[in-house]
């Protein structure tokens, strides 16, 4: 799930708490809770519109090469500090 799922799912969970509060406690805002609900719709569908690419896309897809170099390295340091401990 990226970033967006996650937003939407927060939005959803806090909206549902925030009504429950209402609710439980007996409070004049929880008349409010339509209100809530069309505002979780509005930030659903003004998060599912936001595209996962961007500046932080580009950076990570030109050091993506040099990742995989980096990462064999750190394999072959971990493989030698097990060798070292079990020695």
């Amino acid at each position: 799930m990226d970033y967006r799922g996650v937003a939407v799912t927060g939005v959803w969970i806090g909206m549902a708490l925030i009504i429950g509060v209402f609710s439980f406690t007996g409070s004049r805002l929880a008349d409010a809770s339509l209100i809530l609900i069309f505002a979780a719709f509005m930030l659903t569908a003004h998060i599912i519109k936001q595209k996962p690419e961007g500046d932080s896309m580009e950076k990570l897809s030109q050091e993506l090469p040099d990742f995989k170099k980096r990462l064999s390295a750190v394999e072959i340091d971990v493989g030698e500090i097990k060798r070292l401990l079990e020695e």
